[in-house]
């Protein structure tokens, strides 16, 4: 298990390196004024990174809600303990997934997840405001009615929102497993990995190496291979792996050989049997 706590100055590094995506263009003065009544006293890069989360919002799930705008509300450090009640409340709202998209919006205790993931999920959110410098309220519209998010921001990048950072894309490649997860405005916040690699001896299989590998930021990764076998004259083995972002639980059912998750944001998962190619 690997948990991406990347405790605060870890998660920012991190996330600066595809940060560097916005690019700003020159301004007259005329959008010198509008970008400033839009972005208030927030960092020019922040808000760039900021109003790209929000439109890549809008543009795939504005069917579930809709950023409508934000406010600046100052250094996090000076309100952590109030900023950090409103992010993990009970009613602090979080998106519903299923089948990969948001479909919902939900308060917190709605989240079926263990004590013991919610006061992880505190502890990253508690390091995030010692380390980030702007704090945003996002407000959002819904078919019946409005909430609002407070969202955390270094002076170049978002760092966290309840709505925006818990809901993520994926894609897949070739090898047992190769899953990468996607921030919904591009970039990659986790990765797992899964390989069965055949050991030849003149032209023959004789043994098996099976390797796994995960990781994801804000958020749980598992992943699992089973003893490698050579059945067949190929490499054969069994997988599962897991993802969610931070509200939500995951746990490993041995006899099922799969993991199970139950909470609220994105998640993903998979299990089944992986072959080698035949020699």
């Amino acid at each position: 298990m690997r948990f991406a706590y990347a405790l605060g100055f870890l998660i920012i590094v991190s996330m600066n390196a595809w940060s560097q995506d916005v690019v700003l263009e020159p301004r007259n003065e005329k959008e010198d004024a509008a970008r400033a009544k839009t972005c208030g006293a927030l960092p020019e890069r922040a808000c760039a990174h900021l109003l790209l989360a929000i439109g890549a919002w809008n543009d795939r799930f504005g069917d579930v809600a809709i950023a409508e705008g934000f406010e600046y509300r100052g250094d996090p450090t000076t309100q952590a303990e109030k900023l950090l009640e409103q992010i993990t409340s009970p009613d602090a709202v979080l998106p519903v997934v299923a089948e990969e998209r948001p479909v919902g919006i939900a308060p917190r205790r709605n989240a079926e997840i263990a004590s013991a993931d919610l006061t992880r999920w505190r502890s990253q959110i508690e390091s995030i405001l010692r380390n980030t410098k702007h704090a945003v309220q996002i407000n959002w519209k819904l078919k019946d009615g409005k909430f609002v998010t407070t969202s955390l921001l270094s002076d170049s990048i978002l760092v966290y929102d309840n709505i925006l950072t818990n809901v993520r894309e994926r894609r897949s490649s070739n090898s047992c497993v190769h899953e990468q997860i996607l921030w919904i405005w591009g970039g990659v916040s986790g990765e797992i990995k899964i390989d069965l690699v055949p050991i030849y001896e003149e032209g023959r299989i004789v043994a098996c190496a099976g390797s796994n590998r995960d990781y994801l930021m804000l958020g749980t990764s598992e992943s699992r291979i089973s003893p490698s076998k050579v059945r067949h004259g190929r490499c054969f083995a069994r997988y599962a792996w897991a993802w969610a972002t931070p509200v939500a639980t995951i746990s490993f059912n041995a006899s099922k050989f799969k993991f199970e998750i139950r909470g609220l944001g994105s998640r993903g998962s998979g299990s089944g049997e992986c072959w080698s190619p035949r020699p």
